[in-house]
C-alpha cells in the first residue's frame, strides 16, 4: 500500500533452480506462501520481501525484472513486459533505452563554459528539473477509465512558478498530457490539487496556496495550445476558485492568510484568460473585478501585505510577486522611488552584513532573523521571483545585481551546493532559467530577460531553437561584479524592453546581449517595461501581449 493507494508489484528472477522465500516480520515463509496483506491494517503492518538463494558461480548474471501498477497484479505484469521486452539481455537493453531518452532530454539545453564545475552545476539542475512529476496513462486506482494520470506532485506550491513554464517550454506535449491529468482529477474528486500524491486524500497541501493549477492552464492557454478542451477547462476553473480560502475571498473580498488573497485575485485574472479564448464575455465580464481583488492584501501605508499567519514566511517575503497588474501594485507602494527602496530593504541593499544562525538556533534568534524582513536567499518558494520586481520599476539593474550574487555564491557542487531545499526540482528550474538570461512570469506567458551566467547556449523549445549569445561576457564568481544588460536583438532586430513575450520564445532564433560593467539605459524607459494588466477597462482585461517589439 502507498498511502492507501494499492501498490501491485510482479517480479521476475532469471534464476531458475534458486528457491524464492518470502520473509515477514523477520520470519520466512515457506515459497508459494500468499499473505493477505489486505486484512492487516496500515498502521500494524510488518517489513516484508522476497528473497532468493542457490548455487552461483563466477561471472554468474543474475536479472531481476520488477514491473509496477497501480492497477492491479496483471496490470504490473502487463507493464514489465511490455518495458523490458523479451531480449536475452534485457536489462541491458532496458538501461541504453533510459540513457538515450536522458541524453535526448539534457541535450535539450546546453551551455558553453570553462568551468566543468559550472557545467555539472547546471546538467545535474536541467535533470532534476525533470524528474517529476510523474505520468502514468491509463493507470489510476481511483476511477476505472483509462486516460492521463500523474502522480508525485509533490507539490504545485514548489513547481508552478518556474518547473511547470521549463516543461512547458521544453516539452509543451507533456505540459498539455499533465493539463488533461490535473482536469481529470478535477472532474473525478472535485477539486484541482495542490498536492496530489499516491493516495487517497492526498490534498493535504491547501495552506501552501489556492488555484495555482489555473496558472500552469493559463499558460498553456495563452501560448495556443491545442489537445485540451478549453472549455471543460473552463468549468473547473471557474468552480475551484469557490473551494475553501475561495468561499471567503468571494463573500468578503479578503481571506487568511493574505498570500490567497494574492493568489486567488490571480487565478480569477488567469480564468479570466481562458474564458476570453471560448469567447465568454458574460463570464469574463463576471471574473474581471474578482481578479481586482489582490489590493485587499496590501497595506496602504506600508506598501507592503497586511499581518497575516503566512505558510513558512512573513509578510515581506510574500510582498514581491509578480502580479498581474504590477502598475497598480507599485502605484500603491507610491510610485517607482519607493517600491524600489522597499525591495532595496528587502534585499539588504545598504544594511550591515548579518549572522547566520547556526545548527541549533534559538527562539530569540529566529524571531531577529524575522524581523529584519529579508529575502530568504531562495531556502523558500515565496520569494523565489522578487528579483525580477525590480523590472516593473525601470530597475533591471538591480535584478542583474541579486540574481548574480545567488548564481556566483549560492550553487556549487559537493555538500551545500544548492542554497535549500530542491522541492521536486522547484528550485533547480529557477537556476536553469536564472542562468540562462530568461525568467517566465508563470501565468501571463512572459520571460524577463536578465545578464545570462553563461558565455553562450541553445535551448530546445518545442519544435525551435533560441540561441543564446553575448558580447562583453564575463565569467561570474563570487570575486566579481555584476554585468549589465546593455542592448539586446532577437533575430537581428532590436528589443529595448526587458521582456519578450511567450510566442516569440517559442519562434526561435538568436538572442543576443550586449553586456557592460554599468547600467546602461536599456529597459528603464517606462514604455519597454514588463507589460501590466490595467483596471482602467471596466469589461475585459488589456491584453497582455501587446504586439510589436
Amino acid at each position: 500500500m502507498v498511502e492507501g493507494a494499492p501498490l501491485a508489484v510482479a517480479i521476475e528472477c532469471d534464476a531458475d533452480p534458486w528457491r524464492q522465500m518470502l520473509w515477514y516480520d523477520r520470519r520466512l515463509m515457506p515459497g508459494g506462501t500468499r499473505l493477505d496483506f489486505d486484512r492487516i491494517r496500515p498502521t500494524t503492518l510488518r517489513p516484508f520481501g522476497l528473497m532468493w538463494a542457490g548455487p552461483s558461480s563466477p561471472g554468474q548474471t543474475v536479472e531481476l525484472r520488477i514491473g509496477f501498477s497501480l492497477r492491479g497484479a496483471e496490470q504490473a505484469r502487463a507493464n514489465l513486459h511490455a518495458d523490458c521486452g523479451s531480449s536475452p539481455n534485457r536489462f541491458g537493453a532496458r538501461r541504453e533505452r533510459t540513457r538515450k531518452v536522458w541524453r535526448k532530454q539534457l541535450k535539450a539545453v546546453e551551455v558553453e563554459t570553462d568551468s566543468a564545475e559550472k557545467q555539472t552545476v547546471f546538467s545535474t539542475a536541467l535533470y532534476h528539473s525533470l524528474i517529476k512529476p510523474c505520468l502514468a496513462l491509463g493507470e489510476s486506482p481511483f476511477w476505472p477509465s483509462d486516460g492521463p494520470f500523474v502522480y508525485d506532485v509533490s507539490t504545485m506550491w514548489d513547481i508552478y512558478r518556474t518547473q511547470l513554464p521549463l516543461l512547458h517550454a521544453l516539452m509543451p506535449e507533456r505540459a498539455v498530457e499533465l493539463a488533461n491529468a490535473l482536469l481529470t482529477i478535477c472532474e473525478e474528486e472535485g477539486n484541482f490539487p495542490i498536492g496530489y500524491r499516491m493516495a487517497r486524500g492526498s490534498d493535504r497541501f491547501s495552506r501552501q496556496g489556492s488555484a495555482l493549477a489555473h496558472t500552469f492552464l493559463a499558460d498553456l492557454c495563452l501560448a495556443g495550445e491545442t489537445g485540451i478542451d478549453w472549455d471543460w477547462a473552463l468549468v473547473h476553473m471557474q468552480n475551484d476558485l469557490r473551494r475553501t480560502y475561495g468561499e471567503e475571498f468571494l463573500l468578503q473580498g479578503i481571506t487568511h492568510p493574505l498570500s490567497h488573497v494574492l493568489d486567488l485575485a490571480f487565478g480569477y485574472w488567469c480564468t479570466a484568460r481562458v474564458a476570453e479564448r471560448v469567447g465568454d464575455r458574460p463570464l469574463l465580464t463576471e471574473l474581471v473585478p474578482l481578479s481586482r481583488r489582490w489590493i485587499n492584501a496590501f497595506d496602504r501605508e506600508t506598501g507592503l501585505l497586511g499581518e497575516s499567519t503566512y505558510y513558512e514566511g512573513t509578510k515581506y517575503n510574500y510582498s514581491f510577486r509578480l502580479l498581474h497588474d504590477m502598475a497598480g501594485r507599485i502605484d500603491l507602494a507610491g510610485g517607482d522611488e519607493a517600491f524600489v527602496a522597499l525591495l532595496d530593504r528587502f534585499f539588504g541593499y545598504g544594511a550591515e552584513p548579518v549572522t547566520q544562525p547556526g545548527l541549533r538556533p534559538s527562539p530569540a534568534e529566529m524571531e531577529a532573523g524575522y524581523a529584519l524582513g529579508r529575502f530568504e536567499g531562495l531556502n523558500n518558494e515565496p520569494d523565489m521571483e522578487a528579483p525580477w520586481s525590480y523590472h516593473y520599476a525601470g530597475r533591471p539593474d538591480r535584478t542583474a545585481e541579486v540574481v548574480h550574487a545567488v548564481l556566483a555564491n549560492q550553487f556549487g557542487t559537493g555538500a551545500g551546493g544548492l542554497p535549500g531545499n530542491d522541492d521536486s526540482g522547484g528550485l533547480s528550474s529557477w537556476y536553469v532559467w536564472a542562468s540562462l538570461g530568461l525568467f517566465p512570469v508563470a501565468g501571463q506567458d512572459l520571460f524577463l530577460l536578465h545578464p545570462p551566467a553563461f558565455r553562450a547556449a541553445r535551448f530546445e523549445v518545442g519544435a525551435h531553437e533560441l540561441g543564446l549569445e553575448t558580447e562583453g561576457f564575463r565569467e561570474p564568481s563570487p570575486d566579481t561584479r555584476a554585468q549589465y544588460v546593455q542592448s539586446v536583438t532577437l533575430g537581428g532586430t532590436p528589443i529595448t524592453r526587458s521582456w519578450l513575450r511567450g510566442d516569440e520564445l517559442r519562434r526561435g532564433g538568436a538572442l543576443r546581449f550586449v553586456l557592460g560593467d554599468e547600467p546602461g539605459d536599456w529597459g528603464t524607459a517606462r514604455a519597454d517595461r514588463p507589460p501590466s494588466w490595467s483596471p482602467s477597462a471596466p469589461d475585459a482585461p488589456v491584453d497582455p501581449h501587446p504586439a510589436g517589439p
